[in-house]
C-alpha cells in the first residue's frame, strides 16, 4: 500500500509593523486602573485572577491529510489480464500516478478511485 502525508497545509502570519499589540480595551482599561505602582494583590486581583500570567503572541495551525490505498496484487493483475484487450486496465503505476496527484486535484482524484473501488475488488480507499 501506500501513504502520503502532509503537514502543515496553510499558515498566516500577522505582522503588526511595530505598532500597538492588539490588546482588548477592558484589558487596557484595567491596566490602566491599577496606578503607576500597583500592589501584588491588586495585580493578582484585577489581572491575574482574570486574564491568567500569559499573553499569546502567536500561533500555528496545522494537520495531517493522509490516503492510504490498499492494493490486492493477485486481483489488480487478473483484472489487468481480463481486460487486456480493451486496454481499460488499472495497472499499480496507473494507480501511483493518481495517488500522487491526490494532493493537487483532490476532488477529481478521490471521485476516479471511488470509481475504480467500485468496478473492481482489487483497491481499497482509506483517508
Amino acid at each position: 500500500f501506500g501513504r502520503w502525508k502532509v503537514n502543515s497545509l496553510a499558515l498566516e502570519r500577522q505582522d503588526n509593523n511595530d505598532l500597538a499589540l492588539p490588546l482588548d480595551p477592558e484589558f487596557l482599561q484595567t491596566i490602566r486602573h491599577l496606578g503607576r505602582r500597583p500592589s501584588l494583590s491588586s495585580i493578582t486581583d484585577s489581572i491575574i485572577r482574570k486574564y491568567g500570567t500569559h499573553f499569546l503572541l502567536s500561533a500555528t495551525l496545522g494537520g495531517e491529510e493522509s490516503l492510504m490505498i490498499f492494493v490486492d496484487k493477485q486481483r489488480l493483475s487478473r483484472t489487468v489480464e481480463a481486460s487486456e484487450a480493451n486496454s481499460t486496465a488499472v495497472t499499480l503505476e496507473a494507480l501511483h500516478q493518481l495517488a500522487a496527484s491526490y494532493f493537487i486535484d483532490r476532488e477529481s482524484t478521490l471521485r476516479k478511485l471511488h470509481h475504480i473501488q467500485i468496478a473492481s475488488t482489487a483497491i481499497k480507499v482509506n483517508l
